[in-house]
């Protein structure tokens, strides 16, 4: 199996896997001071495209989709999967998910 023969495989039988490797909040209290806790890793997604994705972390979490941020690549230090992060800020609290993104595919079109 090689690159090209993943390139050939229709993008409606492709996937995008993310992987939260990293949630974490800030809450600021009354008096000011900011306070950084460390939250629930949510399950793998699979979506087709980004905005989708988007969408299953905002259904997961609960929250408007509307408060989320842009999708920000933050690395791909390993050279095998980029590394992403997306967060949201509703009242005093300001949380941020980072996720490693593979790409599946039916593995029907690579024989």
């Amino acid at each position: 199996m090689n690159d090209i023969n993943l390139m050939n495989v229709p993008a409606e039988n492709r996937c995008f896997c993310l992987t939260n490797y990293n949630a974490c909040a800030e809450v600021t209290d009354k008096d000011g001071k900011r306070n950084f806790i460390d939250l629930p890793l949510l399950r793998p997604i699979f979506a087709r495209t980004m905005e989708e994705a988007k969408r299953e972390v905002a259904a997961i979490l609960g929250v408007n989709i509307n408060l989320f941020s842009k999708w920000d690549v933050v690395g791909d230090e390993d050279g095998f999967a980029p590394s992403i992060c997306i967060g949201y800020k509703a009242g005093a609290m300001e949380a941020g998910y980072s996720f490693d993104v593979y790409m599946t595919v039916n593995t029907l079109y690579l024989v």
